[in-house]
């Protein structure tokens, strides 16, 4: 299904989501599995354009989320979801720091 949104001249419709997660030594790949569980459900809810997971080739413990989102409302319920608050949960203990995220809107079409 296509829903017509109004573009502003020069950006693409939505909003960008770049949140970055630092494991702690010894705790990537139980991060990475707990992240690679949020992938079907995140694309499935409503507004969701795209929902990818980067591995930083500079820093292994480094993940990056990239996601796609219609609005900044379909992004908050998103971050309300069930499937993200169990996953910050179990996902505490491995993180080095604090989940840095960005929110943005593409200048360039």
């Amino acid at each position: 299904m296509t829903t017509a949104m109004t573009q502003q001249p020069n950006s693409a419709p939505g909003i960008r989501v770049i949140a970055e997660a630092h494991a702690r030594d010894g705790a990537l790949e139980q991060l990475l599995a707990q992240a690679k569980l949020l992938i079907a459900p995140t694309r499935a809810e409503p507004g969701n354009i795209s929902y990818e997971i980067l591995h930083d080739l500079d820093d292994p413990n480094h993940l990056v989320f990239v996601e796609h989102w219609q609005s900044q409302a379909h992004f908050d319920a998103h971050l309300a979801s069930e499937h993200l608050a169990a996953y910050s949960q179990v996902t505490s203990p491995l993180l080095a720091g604090k989940v840095r995220i960005v929110t943005a809107r593409t200048l360039t079409p």
